[in-house]
């Protein structure tokens, strides 16, 4: 596995973990994910890493879409 192909791995496997807990708090799909999508935008608007330095807001936005997506219909 490449670099940039486990970083996407980490990626989706820590938004997958963003959704279950969103899940948890509101007991909503349709809330869970908005939840999911707001919290992802702060980071993204922060530039900052979350809680893990891998993860850094230079992702383009189409790809962070598209895992984002994959994350809710993975369920």
């Amino acid at each position: 596995m490449t670099t940039e192909a486990a970083r996407m791995a980490e990626l989706s496997e820590l938004l997958q973990h963003g959704y279950r807990y969103a899940l948890s708090l509101t007991h909503h799909k349709t809330r869970a994910e908005d939840l999911l999508q707001d919290a992802w935008v702060a980071v993204l608007q922060a530039r900052g890493a979350p809680a893990n330095a891998r993860y850094r807001a230079e992702l383009d936005p189409p790809r962070t879409a598209q895992t984002a997506s994959h994350v809710a219909t993975a369920r």
